[in-house]
């Protein structure tokens, strides 16, 4: 009998990885094709950014939890991964409360950067749950990540329409 607390969400994360790295080699493709555009409007270049960013956080997140390690092991992945993620995204959030933006409005801004900053902090709280010893934390990663996973989806489907719209 296998007694890993964490073995009921394996197909879980697996499912969450999988469609994760296939949601960013697809973004990875659109913003090829789309490069010269999106470097051109600082807000689109940034949308690019925070997408592709979080989508490699939820693939990077649902690796680690797919190790066999102890529960000590996989708090601090996620601690120094989630602590990372949000060194990178409060910078980005700060910038979008004194830039004007391009095409989106700021409140569009503050919301997206500050949304993606939230649920990165509830990750690491998550992290330091997980290293005091409580297992149960790891479900606070099922709900924090679908709603990473959804924004990111969001973010590209708002990006290739205003990229849609773009005159050659």
């Amino acid at each position: 009998m296998n007694t890993d607390p964490l073995l009921p969400l394996h197909d879980f994360f697996i499912t969450l990885g999988g469609g994760s790295a296939a949601l960013l080699g697809l973004l990875f493709v659109a913003v090829s094709v789309n490069a010269r555009h999106i470097v051109s409007h600082e807000d689109t270049k940034e949308l690019a950014r925070q997408t592709f960013i979080t989508f490699v956080s939820v693939l990077i997140y649902a690796l680690f939890m797919l190790l066999p390690q102890p529960l000590g092991y996989l708090a601090f992945e996620i601690g120094i991964a989630s602590a990372i993620m949000v060194l990178i995204a409060g910078p980005r959030f700060v910038r979008s409360l004194v830039r004007r933006g391009d095409h989106l409005p700021r409140r569009t801004q503050i919301l997206r950067y500050g949304l993606t900053l939230a649920l990165q902090l509830v990750i690491l709280a998550a992290a330091v749950e997980l290293e005091r010893g409580d297992v149960n934390a790891a479900s606070w990663l099922i709900g924090t990540e679908i709603a990473l996973l959804v924004g990111a989806v969001r973010n590209s489907w708002e990006m290739l329409i205003e990229l849609g719209g773009e005159p050659e």
